[in-house]
């Protein structure tokens, strides 16, 4: 099942599902899967400034680099599970997880932190949604 679909600043196109994910690179039609994910739930994906993927796990936070692709894990997520994520202005990536909590993790410092937030913000269901109240906390 799809559970997300992103566009980089190259326009690959990479799609997320409940058992992997991969992207498509329209310029020489290709589409590559992320075997470092394969049979992990991806929750979601957004972009930081430079065009690196973040990608939402059932198994926590991942990076992608833009050069490369390669893939390494950032965040485990033994106590939570995220779901959907964006960045904000500061470059911090900002997500929902089942444990009704909204986190910030902030890239260049590895720090992740919990960030209260009112009821309704847990009930968000996107990122249009989610991102108005997490403007109000960070």
């Amino acid at each position: 099942m799809t559970t997300a679909i992103g566009v980089d600043v190259d326009d690959n196109i990479w799609m997320c599902s409940s058992d992997g994910m991969g992207f498509y690179d329209v310029n020489v039609d290709l589409f590559t899967p992320v075997h470092e994910l394969d049979g992990q739930e991806v929750v979601d994906i957004d972009f930081d400034a430079t065009g690196n993927a973040w990608i939402t796990t059932s198994g926590g936070i991942w990076f992608c680099s833009r050069k490369d692709h390669k893939v390494e894990k950032k965040v485990s997520s033994d106590l939570f599970s995220p779901q959907f994520s964006c960045f904000t202005d500061k470059g911090e990536l900002v997500f929902t997880a089942e444990n009704s909590n909204i986190y910030t993790y902030d890239p260049k410092s590895s720090s992740l932190r919990v960030v209260k937030a009112e009821p309704e913000a847990l009930q968000c269901t996107s990122k249009k949604e989610l991102f108005p109240y997490v403007l109000r906390h960070i």
